[in-house]
């Protein structure tokens, strides 16, 4: 969901995280996943020069908060809400006045190498007649049910948006 509504991740596993009235816990810490943080949209066709991007878009996790509904024997759930911030800018191309973009938001291990839930968003992006930049926010929830026994930072939470293989090529080129 977007533009300031709620999407909502249920995640099946197990994981305690964040603050309760009874106990301390420690929240995954979300983080934008390198490459896939930022997007350049082209025309289609293989044209690549700057005269050929409808869009450029990067995405940066804004703020949030975790919380937790515990029993004593630390089993319930916790929510994460996440605050996305995706700023755009208009592209030469861009003839429509718009565009799509799809994010993620993953949980992971600890190592952030294994994905153990994803879940995508449609952001379309409008720019305004005569603007070249616009920014969204987007709120997404985490709700997960939480067993005893285990910690959030067994976890972790990875943003960005969801590419085509060219696009990550893109920007690892880019970068480097």
């Amino acid at each position: 969901m977007l533009g300031g509504r709620t999407g909502l991740i249920a995640i099946g596993l197990l994981l305690a995280g964040c603050t309760t009235n009874t106990a301390q816990f420690t929240c995954p810490s979300p983080q934008v996943f390198g490459p896939v943080g930022e997007v350049t949209k082209f025309v289609p066709g293989p044209g690549r020069d700057l005269t050929d991007v409808v869009l450029e878009a990067g995405i940066t996790v804004f703020g949030g908060f975790c919380d937790a509904d515990l029993e004593r024997d630390g089993s319930g759930s916790i929510l994460i809400e996440l605050t996305l911030l995706i700023e755009a800018s208009r592209g030469p191309a861009n003839d429509e006045g718009g565009g799509q973009l799809v994010y993620f938001v993953a949980l992971t291990d600890a190592a952030l190498d294994e994905v153990i839930e994803k879940s995508t968003f449609d952001a379309p992006i409008t720019f305004p007649r005569n603007a070249g930049r616009v920014s969204l926010n987007e709120v997404v929830e985490l709700e997960i049910p939480v067993q005893p026994g285990v910690s959030g930072a067994d976890f972790g939470v990875l943003v960005g948006f969801q590419l085509t293989d060219e696009e990550i090529q893109y920007n690892l080129n880019k970068r480097g």
